[in-house]
């Protein structure tokens, strides 16, 4: 039995090559792109996610310490690394379409008030 011929062998190793370990280089290199601009796009009072599922307002930040503040309660405030915070909540919801899902519904129907 034959082989192929060493010259296919090299370019079919080749290609895997390129596949394996360059295109996922590339996607890496373009989400840490992303995730820069968006950390740029943060200042104080803006309310981020951090990768571990902490939610908090943007308290203050030292870029060149890598370091962001959350105020993740009324008073209480933890320190993190800046490369944590990686999403920017956004609330686009109308304050009258949330106070209306905050209210007691039955059957699809927004409930009277109790306190009537």
């Amino acid at each position: 039995m034959e082989s192929g011929s060493p010259l296919f062998m090299f370019l079919l190793l080749g290609l895997m090559m390129i596949i394996l370990i360059v295109l996922p280089a590339r996607r890496a290199k373009k989400a840490q792109q992303q995730l820069k601009e968006r950390q740029e796009t943060m200042v104080p009072g803006t309310k981020v996610m951090t990768n571990f599922g902490l939610f908090g307002t943007l308290d203050s930040l030292d870029r060149e310490q890598n370091v962001a503040y959350l105020e993740i309660a009324p008073g209480t405030v933890v320190k993190v690394h800046l490369m944590t915070v990686t999403t920017i909540e956004e609330s686009n919801k109308p304050a009258e379409e949330s106070a209306a899902q905050t209210k007691p519904t039955l059957e699809g129907q927004v409930a009277d008030d109790p306190a009537n």
